[in-house]
């Protein structure tokens, strides 16, 4: 596969390639200069090398230190392009951080952290918990159910993220059985089980999206807060609401919420919590005020007490699937 096509199937982002200048190349020394066929390229705006190495001619030792010589020349990352790779060279390049691009099967990039590879064989066991960007973009679908009509850089957009952070969130979901992805040009996540049952299957996957929280005193006005936890609770169930104030926003506005009526204090004389989430809660809640249920749901996950175990219980059942 051509490799220009494959990071715009596997990223969906246009990388410019132009060829190096016979002045640059007099920069490395004859024998590196001679051995690879070199291109100049931005990815994601970064300036980058592409080495290309004709098959079977040196070692992994040997490409890691002629990487470190031509970025030294040109300063710029220098990406090794191989047409094909066995595996245990594969795993030795991951172990030194070489980057490197198969195309049509595998892209190492640390500094942009990327690792993709094409999935054509069965798929792992569940494992662990899935990453924050990718539970945010399953409690998307299930409560708007639109990707089944969005290319990735469509839902990229949708969510806010850029679109290499969306790849990544669905081949994350790929991984762990919850989606299918389809297309070559433009890719598509596809959810093959209804609302409901994917709920259960993705549930031992999903944490709290709270990061972290903070007490404050006074009151505040912000737009990108949402209520949440027993303030948003007490709007979707029949539990008591909680005297404090309860709210959720990003980090992004987390860190610079201070101001001459809003102080940080301690939990107990505070009357308003803020909760710093893992992703942007207002995207969810759309025109709520409140967060919404299933990421509310998720933040009381590990929470035994029985009044909030019956509002959970009623959350999810009052849930429109």
């Amino acid at each position: 596969m051509n490799l220009t096509t494959y990071i715009k199937n596997v990223v969906n982002v246009d990388v410019d390639v132009t060829k190096v200048s016979n002045e640059n190349l007099r920069k490395l020394p004859f024998v590196i200069s001679g051995m690879y066929a070199f291109c100049f390229a931005k990815f994601f705006d970064k300036p980058i090398t592409l080495m290309f190495v004709n098959q079977g001619e040196t070692t992994v030792d040997r490409i890691r230190n002629h990487t470190i010589i031509v970025q030294d020349a040109w300063n710029k990352t220098v990406v090794v392009v191989f047409d094909n790779m066995e595996s245990y060279t594969r795993k030795r390049l991951i172990e030194k951080k070489v980057p490197f691009i198969i195309p049509g099967k595998q892209m190492y990039l640390p500094d942009l952290l990327i690792d993709l590879k094409e999935y054509a064989t069965a798929k792992p066991e569940q494992t662990g918990v899935i990453q924050p960007a990718a539970q945010f973009l399953l409690i998307y679908h299930l409560l708007s159910g639109h990707t089944e009509n969005m290319n990735m850089k469509t839902v990229a957009e949708n969510l806010s993220l850029m679109p290499m952070t969306i790849t990544r969130a669905a081949y994350n979901l790929y991984n762990t059985g919850l989606c299918e992805i389809i297309g070559t040009k433009d890719k598509f996540i596809v959810f093959d089980e209804d609302k409901r049952r994917l709920w259960d299957k993705a549930l031992p996957l999903l944490t709290s999206p709270i990061k972290k929280v903070n007490y404050y005193t006074g009151w505040i006005k912000e737009k990108q807060l949402r209520r949440s936890n027993f303030n948003a609770l007490a709007h979707y169930t029949d539990i008591n609401d909680d005297p404090i104030e309860y709210y959720a926003t990003t980090s992004k506005i987390f860190k610079h919420l201070e101001g001459v009526n809003f102080k940080r204090t301690g939990k107990i004389v505070g009357n308003i919590c803020v909760e710093e989430w893992k992703y942007n809660p207002a995207i969810l809640a759309k025109n709520s005020e409140y967060v919404d249920p299933l990421s509310l749901y998720l933040c009381f996950k590990e929470d035994k007490d029985e009044r909030t175990e019956a509002a959970m219980e009623q959350l999810i059942e009052d849930l429109k699937w």
